[in-house]
């Protein structure tokens, strides 16, 4: 579980802000901090919220943003639902190895709708498709789903509508 790596990695830095460098943390403080997850990490999208089109009743946020990121992610997932296909709405950085993201997408998930939006670092959806096409002449793709949308509303919205009670949805770049 990555969070747990995280709180404990946070951990070690506190004891060393405290004992090196005389920071006054209270313990009341520390729990709070390392119990809190930021908005958008693993962040699961409360049921009332999901639209009445969707099959299933999980959805996920999560800003997992390079290979490592998004591996722990789907591990947390996998291991928290282990019953679930993984569906995810992916858009991800042309800074970042496009190539290896990939690799982890189709190791975890059953389907991927690739996307891009408005921010000037994402990768478009060429650079997306030739690093996908790259990929595939390496590998079996069978029994994958791969979707490309320009469009971010289009992409979110088709996964959540043809997704089905024995998956989660997973949005994240």
């Amino acid at each position: 579980n990555y969070d747990l790596l995280n709180q404990a990695t946070t951990l070690c830095a506190i004891e060393i802000l405290q004992k090196e460098r005389g920071f006054c943390i209270s313990n009341e403080a520390i729990n709070k901090g390392i119990t809190k997850l930021p908005n958008c990490r693993m962040e699961q999208i409360p049921f009332p919220l999901i639209p009445k089109s969707s099959k299933s009743n999980l959805i996920y946020l999560d800003v997992a943003h390079n290979e490592e990121g998004l591996e722990a992610l789907l591990r947390s997932l996998m291991f928290k639902h282990p019953e679930k296909k993984i569906e995810v709405v992916y858009a991800v950085a042309f800074t970042k190895d496009i190539y290896s993201c990939i690799e982890v997408l189709f190791e975890y998930c059953s389907k991927v709708s690739f996307t891009t939006s408005y921010h000037p670092k994402l990768a478009n959806i060429c650079q997306i498709k030739d690093s996908v096409s790259n990929f595939a002449s390496e590998n079996n793709l069978n029994g994958f789903e791969i979707n490309f949308f320009e469009n971010l509303h289009e992409a979110i919205n088709s996964t959540i509508d043809k997704t089905t009670n024995e998956s989660l949805v997973l949005i994240t770049g």
